[in-house]
């Protein structure tokens, strides 16, 4: 008998996008260039708050100069996107100009519209072998935008997962919803710094992702359980339909969110918001035993 019901979980399976910084997910991104603090080629991830400009030092990071790291796959996207890019005082900036959170082959988008991916989810320390919390004991969420050079590594990972769906014993009741709702769920995946080499551009710096270490049954579905719970506040963030320029297209079908999740959208202080979705994070993450790792 299935241990999931795959009609309770739908969305999970992850139909990624232009983002907006604020949520509950913090930007991984590779130095691709030097910056004062920094080391070309090396992961960062920097804490809330902290300014991009004023880093002083390892302690304003999250994830600090790392070549690979660990994480809880939580969320999965695919979305197509338009850039435009425009002139300003700083020069040169990409616009969002067309957007689709739910891309399908039947799609009529405009010329420059490409598939990106966003994989998100909690850090995993392998050395204590636990998920890294912030000082409040919530979890540590990260995302990793795949578009350009990147998208390719992303959509070997994703073919990569249906293939190893095959040798495993499902836990749901749906093969469709096994292959992306479930299987990323079931291990800890490791994502390295790895390059491309593109004959006009030259070394294109990207993120390689693999199913590093499967974690036990019980410890997926709970990960499961939670990645639905907190379902609503990934899509609040990563939906860019709402932040397309003036003059742009937008395409949008139904979000996962519509799935009755916590929302504290019409709550009127966003401090108490916050605080709220800070204790929930919190009270949720009895998380993982990992098992012999």
């Amino acid at each position: 008998m299935a241990k999931i019901s795959s009609g309770d979980f739908q969305g999970l399976q992850g139909n990624v996008d232009n983002i907006k910084e604020k949520g509950i997910c913090k930007s991984v991104f590779i130095c691709g260039k030097f910056r004062k603090g920094q080391q070309v080629g090396k992961m960062y991830c920097m804490k809330p708050d902290v300014d991009f400009d004023k880093v002083s030092g390892p302690d304003d990071y999250i994830i600090y100069e790392k070549d690979s790291i660990y994480i809880l796959l939580t969320y999965i996207r695919k979305v197509r996107a338009k850039y435009d890019k425009v002139k300003t005082a700083k020069g040169d900036r990409d616009v969002l100009t067309y957007f689709n959170y739910s891309p399908s082959s039947n799609e009529k988008y405009p010329e420059g519209a490409k598939i990106e991916y966003i994989f998100a989810g909690m850090v995993f320390d392998l050395d204590k072998k636990e998920i890294m919390k912030d000082e409040e004991g919530n979890p540590h969420f990260v995302y990793f935008r795949n578009k350009g050079v990147k998208c390719g590594a992303a959509f070997e990972f994703v073919n990569a997962i249906v293939e190893k769906t095959n040798e495993l014993t499902p836990l749901s009741d749906d093969p469709e919803f096994e292959k992306l709702g479930v299987t990323p769920r079931r291990f800890i995946t490791k994502v390295s710094v790895g390059a491309n080499e593109h004959p006009e551009y030259g070394t294109q710096l990207k993120f390689d992702y693999e199913l590093f270490k499967q974690i036990p049954d019980d410890t997926a579905i709970d990960v499961i359980n939670k990645s639905k719970k907190w379902m609503k506040e990934f899509d609040k963030q990563f939906d860019a339909t709402n932040n397309i320029s003036k003059g742009g297209n937008r395409s949008f079908t139904k979000s996962s969110s519509e799935l009755g999740n916590p929302s504290f959208e019409d709550t009127d202080d966003k401090d108490d918001a916050q605080d709220k979705l800070s204790k929930e994070l919190k009270n949720d993450l009895k998380l993982p035993d990992v098992g012999g790792i």
